[in-house]
């Protein structure tokens, strides 16, 4: 069942805004914003926020966030001139959540 995925919504609220969405598609990386998708993130929203005022909409804007089944965070084996390069990548919509531990775990690598 991958209805947790096709139901994804988030409404954050801002100081002068509140950002909607939800999406995740494997594999997309269009950065166009879809009409299709737009109204679809819309109607999820409305849901947990039927108060929602379309009127009141200010833009639409695209953001991937890559995943992976885990995420790499490492340091490269290979050296790059004088430099090493720690990877830390494939958060996917949960970057946010895991980004004070994975910063982390980056600085000890560090």
């Amino acid at each position: 069942d991958d209805s947790s995925v096709t139901d994804l919504a988030y409404l954050i609220p801002r100081s002068d805004i509140t950002v909607l969405g939800g999406t995740a598609q494997v594999g997309s990386f269009d950065i166009q914003p879809s009409a299709e998708d737009e109204e679809d993130i819309i109607r999820k929203c409305q849901r947990l926020w039927p108060e929602l005022d379309r009127s009141l909409i200010v833009g639409t804007r695209v953001g991937l966030r890559p995943s992976r089944s885990t995420v790499r965070l490492e340091l490269d084996d290979k050296v790059y001139g004088d430099t090493r390069v720690v990877h830390c990548v494939g958060h996917g919509g949960a970057g946010v959540t895991l980004a004070r531990g994975s910063a982390l775990e980056v600085a000890d690598i560090v």
